[in-house]
């Protein structure tokens, strides 16, 4: 349990450092054009468009580490709210302790897909990106 929180922590760090990055250079480098003579700021435009995809990275990779935060809680919560028994297992689940395991499987999941969508916020960021340095080219 540890080993995957460790990793999905890490993960998450990779998604931030990769669409924060990724924001900086594209930033950059259209201050670099937009300080140019020969570029006019129309064609510089469709560059800072693709901005808006590692923006949409970063707030998933936000929202993922919020999550990340929140389903050990739900999890630990979980395992504080049960009752003693004199069976085995010696212990059993209590009604809002099936709750809380029930919020954090659903929060666990909803943070994957989130994290997921936030690394295909990074692909399709790269994808426009390239289409219109290309037609920068042009």
């Amino acid at each position: 349990n540890q080993a995957a929180q460790t990793n999905g922590a890490a993960a998450i760090r990779i998604l931030l450092a990769l669409n924060g990055g990724s924001l900086v250079a594209l930033l950059a480098f259209v201050a670099g054009l937009a300080a140019r003579a020969n570029v006019s700021l129309e064609a510089v435009l469709p560059v800072t468009m693709t901005l808006r995809w590692f923006v949409g990275g970063v707030v998933a990779a936000g929202i993922a580490a919020t999550g990340a935060y929140v389903v050990p809680y739900c999890y630990a919560a979980n395992a504080t709210l049960v009752t003693k028994t004199w069976e085995h297992p010696f212990v059993a689940q209590t009604p809002i302790g099936k709750r809380w395991q029930r919020v954090g499987a659903a929060v666990h999941k909803i943070t994957f897909v989130v994290s997921l969508i936030g690394f295909g916020f990074f692909i399709w960021g790269m994808v426009t990106v390239q289409q219109a340095i290309m037609n920068l080219a042009k």
